[in-house]
């Protein structure tokens, strides 16, 4: 399911959903001030649903996405008004 708000979409991932081969989710952490640019395989990102998507009560950001392109997820993130980093797991072969 995806809802819209403003220009961005925000994508809810559900069950058995498949992602474009290479998506790219951008997680705003509300904790640390930041937004960080990941792939969808990533197992930090899981698809949008990350890897605390079992703990009951975990409210220390959200994930919008799925973009198409990193410039995409970039353009985005840069729109949060923080700091925008990229994955260090998975995307650690593109130039930061």
């Amino acid at each position: 399911m995806a809802l819209k708000s403003g220009n961005s979409q925000v994508f809810i991932p559900s069950a058995g959903f498949e992602v474009m081969e290479t998506d790219y989710w951008v997680y705003s952490d509300v904790i640390r001030k930041r937004s960080t640019v990941h792939t969808g395989r990533c197992p930090y990102c899981n698809k949008g649903r990350g890897f605390h998507h079992l703990v009951s009560g975990r409210t220390g950001g959200e994930w919008s996405g799925p973009f198409f392109t990193i410039e995409e997820a970039n353009d985005f993130a840069s729109g949060l008004e923080s700091p925008v980093h990229l994955c260090t797991h998975c995307m650690k072969e593109i130039e930061q």
